[in-house]
């Protein structure tokens, strides 16, 4: 006959059982979860207002993201040429490397008139630069299309009209300059200084103040070294 085993025992036994097993499901459905949410995590979007700007097809496949910089003081790049454009509006031709050797301080806008980050940059180019061209500025506005109709010259033109800019525009169709620059997204801005040296970059929308103090800084440099 075998012997009884006391009930304490038993309940004992039966609880460890118990809280043993509902511990190993606990600890899959985390392991699950946690797998679960790396998975379902999406990338930062790459298109965002007063930060990124509107991306190429290529940025948004990539989802990448770019914000305002300086470059390292020892290290500032030269500027790429305007590279085979297809059209000028209020001007006939344009060249970096002629505004450089002029001393310009020059402002390189990548835009095309269909994208709302750009048109809603506008007004603050065209504030800058009428507020600074007497000083040295000049804004010179590469327009590369993104859809096919914003390729098109009258098109362009008309937009260029309503939106009241008065500065060089270079139609980049090719993608040319925007290529040249390795450029991802519109609108962003280049701030080149008046000795031909890229000293600022911003992508989309705004930190008006900061692009309008280093406008300042770039053209008091320019002052004291060339006037």
């Amino acid at each position: 006959m075998r012997p009884e085993i006391p009930r304490p025992l038993v309940l004992i036994v039966a609880l460890i059982a118990v809280v043993g097993a509902i511990t190993l499901i606990e600890l899959r459905i985390n392991a699950t979860g946690a797998g679960d949410t790396r998975a379902s995590a999406k990338p930062r979007p790459a298109a965002q207002h007063e930060q990124t700007g509107h991306p190429s097809r290529v940025a948004r496949e990539t989802s990448r993201t770019k914000a305002t910089f300086l470059p390292d003081e020892l290290n500032y790049p030269r500027p790429a040429e305007i590279t085979n454009p297809t059209g000028f509006i209020n001007t006939k031709n344009v060249s970096i490397q002629r505004l450089a050797e002029e001393h310009k301080v020059v402002l390189l806008d990548f835009w095309t008139y269909d994208c709302i980050n750009c048109q809603h940059t506008q007004p603050h180019l065209n504030g800058w630069y009428e507020k600074y061209k007497k000083d040295g500025l000049v804004i010179v506005g590469v327009h590369t299309p993104e859809f096919g109709y914003e390729s098109n010259y009258s098109n362009v033109r008309a937009a260029v009209e309503r939106a009241n800019i008065r500065y060089p525009v270079v139609l980049d169709n090719h993608y040319a300059t925007w290529n040249a620059y390795d450029n991802h997204y519109w609108p962003a801005m280049y701030l080149i200084d008046a000795s031909g040296h890229i000293r600022y970059k911003h992508i989309g929308e705004g930190a008006y103040r900061q692009t309008d103090a280093m406008i300042r800084k770039l053209l008091a440099e320019r002052n004291r070294r060339y006037n």
